[in-house]
């Protein structure tokens, strides 16, 4: 049995923002449309536990990580994939370290996790 596909509209009432990315750039929409593509259990978890913070933002706001609770960050580059975020949030999933810390072992296991999704490394 195949899960229902959400709107783009529900994801993005789920996510309630992206600090500093503007909700029509091509990035948010990016975000949006890898979110819903997901698993419903990875979806329910990056909502919940992920912020995601545009990578031209001059900080990470660490007061909306604990004010919403996220234990996450993934910054988003502006021409990130969705392979890409998808391999992000699959670090979160997998519990890997911060991304100086990662070795070749962590970033296969992000791809595989990724590619397990639907996901295509481009």
């Amino acid at each position: 049995m195949s899960e229902v596909m959400l709107s783009l509209e529900k994801v993005h009432y789920d996510l309630g923002g992206v600090h500093g990315l503007k909700e029509k750039s091509k990035t948010y929409i990016r975000l949006l449309e890898t979110l819903q593509r997901l698993p419903s259990n990875i979806y329910e978890f990056a909502i919940k536990n992920i912020l995601f913070v545009d990578a031209s933002s001059k900080t990470i706001p660490l007061n909306q990580l604990k004010a919403l609770k996220k234990k996450y960050v993934i910054i988003l580059e502006k021409n990130i994939s969705n392979f890409g975020i998808a391999h992000e949030i699959a670090h979160a999933k997998l519990n890997h370290k911060a991304f100086w810390e990662s070795s070749l072992e962590q970033e296969d296991e992000a791809d595989k996790l990724a590619e397990s999704w639907g996901f295509k490394h481009e």
